[in-house]
């Protein structure tokens, strides 16, 4: 009787720690209701075996779970599959990226996805009926307004590198309107830097207007795009600029946040990806006094020293 009554007991307190266990893990992370946690990434250039939509989707959960907070929502730079694919085949490797963001229990808004120069040259952006390019930012100037925070998608308006003067006139006007009382965050598939390699017509004149209109706002410009040159001449990225930009001609002045937004790709890409140790940015933001903190992660979801 004896024995049979410790058994029991052990079965009872067994069956309390799996109770616990699992209550554990379904409420591991629970949203800060004092913080906004906001993610961004780029150039995930997804292949047919979906190792970046993999990658994506694991480091989402690590942040989350680093982050000790839920995800508002997460921002894409733009070149979300690999530049080996067209039309279809193009938007059926980057639909699991974008799925990665919009199916995670780690965010809790679907993503902002801005086109990149691939979206419009493999997938045909321009003429698409695509569901999966549906979900691409074609209007460059599109608002997401939060209480805490705003997000200007400003990506690719081509395959061209250039800001053209319509989308500048935009980017403009919104900021002629905004009164600064939470943080702004500008995504381009673009930079405003130059390399030995890439130059982007026009970006003086968006660095000019930004410098304008930062007296009173608190803007940060998120770019994408040049993974490529990583390896050799692209030594931007993992860093956040608050004073000057290193450029090919001389440093460029500014008055508001200059960051990459990672790059998901990795060596399974191209080997310049592989040398961008951040593979996403994030961004805390204090609902309380609208403050912003900036920490890069690593591809295995965890934060960079710097």
């Amino acid at each position: 009787m004896k024995k049979r009554f410790y058994t029991l007991i052990l079965v009872a307190v067994l069956l309390v720690c799996a109770s616990v266990s699992t209550f554990a893990n379904d409420f591991a992370i629970v949203d800060d209701p004092l913080v906004d946690t906001i993610a961004f990434t780029s150039d995930a250039h997804n292949t047919g075996d979906n190792a970046s939509a993999n990658r994506l989707s694991a480091w989402i959960e690590s942040v989350a779970n680093n982050e000790n907070d839920l995800l508002e929502t997460m921002a894409g730079a733009g070149d979300y599959a690999g530049y080996k694919s067209y039309f279809t085949d193009y938007w059926d490797r980057v639909k699991p990226v974008l799925d990665a963001i919009d199916n995670s229990e780690y965010i809790k808004n679907k993503g902002v996805f801005v086109a990149g120069n691939h979206e419009w040259l493999n997938g045909n952006l321009a003429l698409s009926f695509n569901s999966t390019a549906k979900r691409i930012e074609k209007k460059r100037g599109r608002v997401i307004s939060d209480d805490d925070y705003e997000i200007y998608c400003f990506g690719a308006s081509s395959t061209f590198q250039l800001f053209d003067l319509t989308s500048i006139s935009g980017l403009e006007s919104y900021l002629k309107k905004t009164d600064g009382s939470k943080p702004i965050f500008i995504i381009s598939h673009y930079p405003l830097h130059k390399t030995d390699e890439r130059s982007m017509l026009n970006a003086n004149k968006v660095v000019n207007l930004l410098n304008k209109y930062s007296e009173g706002r608190d803007i940060y410009f998120i770019w994408g795009h040049n993974h490529t040159d990583a390896h050799s001449c692209e030594h931007n990225y993992d860093q956040i600029f608050t004073d000057t930009i290193p450029s090919k001609g001389g440093d460029i002045a500014i008055k508001f946040t200059y960051a990459a937004a990672g790059c998901m790709s990795d060596s399974d890409y191209a080997s310049g990806a592989g040398h961008v140790l951040g593979k996403g940015l994030v961004a805390s933001i204090d609902v309380n006094t609208k403050e912003v903190t900036l920490t890069y992660y690593d591809k295995d979801g965890k934060p960079l020293a710097n």
